[in-house]
């Protein structure tokens, strides 16, 4: 046989109630001291957070454009790709003139 209890549907819904807010705190909890960890050593197994992190965002990489022909319905070259210079002009206060290097 069975006990029965007296429990009220309003009760359960307390006891559950805080129990999910006590479970949803300790989680919480838990990801918070895992930030701090991370934050404080800089290091997960192996891996040094902060040399990648410099890696990341501090590394320059040049990237050669690729481009090539554009056409029309037709077959004429709308666009196409060509060399470019850069031209940089030194004035010369004492002459007044432009230098091309």
């Amino acid at each position: 046989m069975q006990k029965k209890t007296k429990l009220k549907p309003e009760n359960n819904r307390k006891r559950i109630g805080k129990s999910l807010f006590f479970l949803a705190i300790a989680v919480f909890a838990i990801f918070i001291f895992r930030l701090v960890w991370l934050v404080t050593v800089n290091h997960v197994g192996s891996t040094n957070l902060k040399q990648n992190a410099t890696y990341n965002f501090q590394s320059t990489v040049s990237v050669q454009a690729k481009r090539g022909t554009i056409y029309d319905r037709y077959g004429t070259a709308i666009a196409v790709d060509s060399s470019s210079y850069t031209l940089y002009v030194v004035l010369d206060k004492k002459t007044n003139r432009c230098q091309r290097k």
